[in-house]
């Protein structure tokens, strides 16, 4: 379902346009459709009265979700509101800020975009990333840095097999020591969360350049809400004092999520630690 745009696009992949495709994959089971723009829509659309953008990567996107099943879909269907997916699976902060710019149409008179803030995009904020369609999977396209000595170095050598392997090895290791230590703030370097800290301003700045206002919406890990106690100095404190720093409204789930999950045991809440289930 995703074309590779290195050559295009700033954003390096995207949809293809006019698809209808069914994917299967152990648990996953759902039907993918997109409209001529790539955008996770059935239809296509030129002059809208008032629409609200979703932006974000695979949970606003809705992966193992049927397209009626999305997020963009359920606020649609309760206010009648046009409300357009614009969600990229595995993209981040930086790769949804020129997914935006390049995708938004006047026309689309967007009032609210809505980032559904996954918090892996944190870590990720350092990097962008490529989809090969030779492997159907991401690759590291670039280290995101300022042009310093260790950023040109790390540029040379982004497409040597071996450093990426290793890379992303240890970039595995400390996600996995993140989760083990419960997504504590100590573990986010400054550089990610600098680089978040820009874009998130650059989305907010593009929305103030359309007419549209501009929140950010925080999903928590399904992990963190399996401790019956509210965890403090967690990931969301530390996107929260971004987005406090820079006036940026947010809604933060986490604490809300925390006492349904625990409340409603019955209920399955997620499809896996990082996405919600339909």
């Amino acid at each position: 379902i995703y074309s590779d745009l290195r050559d295009s696009k700033p954003y390096l992949y995207f949809h293809f346009p006019n698809i209808n495709v069914k994917l299967e994959n152990g648990f996953y089971d759902f039907t993918f459709i997109t409209n001529s723009e790539g955008l996770r829509e059935v239809n296509d659309y030129n002059e809208i009265e008032k629409s609200v953008i979703y932006l974000g990567d695979s949970i606003i996107e809705g992966a193992s979700l049927e397209n009626h099943e999305t997020l963009d879909s359920h606020f649609e269907n309760i206010t009648g509101i046009t409300s357009l997916n614009f969600g990229l699976g595995s993209a981040n902060t930086i790769q949804e800020y020129h997914l935006l710019k390049d995708k938004y149409k006047s026309s689309y008179n967007t009032k609210l975009v809505v980032l559904g803030f996954c918090l892996n995009d944190l870590p990720h904020n350092k990097i962008t990333k490529y989809f090969d369609p030779n492997v159907g999977n991401w690759k590291v396209y670039d280290f995101y840095e300022e042009p310093t000595i260790t950023g040109i170095v790390k540029s040379f050598i982004k497409k040597s097999k071996l450093i990426l392997f290793v890379y992303n090895a240890i970039n595995q290791k400390n996600h996995e020591a993140a989760a083990n230590d419960r997504f504590s703030a100590k573990n986010y370097k400054k550089e990610a969360v600098d680089n978040t800290e820009l874009y998130l301003n650059k989305i907010s700045e593009f929305c103030k350049l359309i007419g549209s206002e501009f929140i950010v919406v925080i999903f928590p890990y399904e992990s963190q809400l399996k401790n019956e106690k509210i965890l403090k100095n967690q990931a969301q404190d530390v996107l929260k004092t971004i987005l406090k720093k820079n006036n940026i409204d947010y809604i933060d789930l986490y604490e809300p999520l925390h006492f349904q999950y625990n409340n409603n045991k019955s209920i399955r809440w997620y499809h896996d630690d990082c996405h919600p289930y339909k």
